[in-house]
């Protein structure tokens, strides 16, 4: 269902504040009573006044879920109760992606409803605060909008080691452990950079199957196939069209790829390409913990060619 999204006014604002008091005693289940008493002046005096707002209402014209920005954040965005479920959060945060450039919002770490919302959407914590803007003892998630760059990736001489397996039989660990031990022998490297590369069948996404075998790597960039060490095997990466993902959080959290696959790809302008998918493991990158830093590697191309 698509929704018309409507300018707030301010004679708007009593309904805009019991929708969000609605929301909140729905949702926000750790504030306390005098907390909630505490915020409803300040919304309705302050804070709606110093963000841009937009609004869903239903065929009586009344609102249904509200969308409040400021500059880059979303700083509101609450629906009732009742319409939970309905696309009327998608839509809202669509139009604040799309229409008037957001990138970041804060979450109550204990709301973990909308923190899920919100990770399915593309946006990823990029650091907490122990207190929330008033000083209270909410901790705050600030998270920012997954945004891939669009690039062309030049042919790459891969140096390591192999398996075969699935995501039910994950040799990932066992792979990874082997290389490590080992990859100093090669002495040709371009980066101290490690690359992750998957290798999947041309079927392999046709439909989903967590049993289906694909081939796992685990390697370096080197300048040339010269004095490949023993048991180590070369690949060449051929060139092609790649979204770029600059993720930050654990290796074991799948999230970001469920938002790839399931959200962005389907709405953006590209498909899926029939080429190896990587990781860059950097400086940064520290396994499976929640500031680890990597740059996911997905193959595109355009969903309609012209000729």
């Amino acid at each position: 269902m698509e929704y018309k999204i409507d300018i707030v006014t301010k004679k708007e604002f009593p309904e805009i504040v019991d929708v969000w008091e609605v929301s909140v005693r729905a949702t926000h289940h750790f504030l306390k009573e005098e907390d909630i008493q505490y915020f409803k002046p300040l919304i309705l005096n302050e804070y709606l006044n110093a963000v841009n707002l937009r609004c869903i209402k239903d065929s009586n014209k009344k609102i249904i879920g509200f969308l409040g920005v400021s500059e880059e954040a979303i700083e509101m965005l609450f629906i009732l109760p009742q319409k939970r479920g309905k696309g009327v959060g998608k839509a809202l945060l669509n139009y604040a992606i799309k229409e008037l450039a957001s990138r970041k919002v804060d979450v109550n770490e204990q709301n973990k409803q909308a923190l899920g919302f919100y990770q399915y959407f593309g946006f990823r914590v990029i650091e907490r605060s122990e207190l929330d803007a008033t000083g209270k003892p909410y901790p705050v998630l600030h998270m920012e909008y997954t945004k891939p760059r669009i690039e062309k990736l030049a042919t790459k001489k891969l140096v390591g080691n192999k398996i075969t397996m699935s995501v039910i039989t994950n040799k990932t660990g066992e792979l990874w452990k082997d290389f490590m031990q080992r990859r100093t022998e090669v002495h040709n490297r371009l980066t101290d950079d490690m690359i992750s590369m998957q290798v999947y069948d041309k079927l392999y996404f046709d439909k989903f199957d967590p049993a289906k075998e694909f081939v796992k790597w685990a390697t370096v960039e080197v300048a040339d196939f010269e004095n490949v060490p023993d048991e180590m095997e070369i690949f060449t990466l051929e060139g092609g069209l790649y979204a770029v993902f600059d993720y930050k959080g654990s290796s074991t959290d799948t999230s970001i790829f469920q938002y790839i696959f399931t959200t962005w790809l389907p709405n953006s302008k590209y498909t899926l390409d029939d080429r190896p998918h990587f990781e860059v493991l950097g400086s940064k990158y520290k396994n499976n913990d929640p500031n680890s830093e990597e740059e996911i590697w997905i193959p595109i191309k355009p969903k309609f060619v012209t000729t």
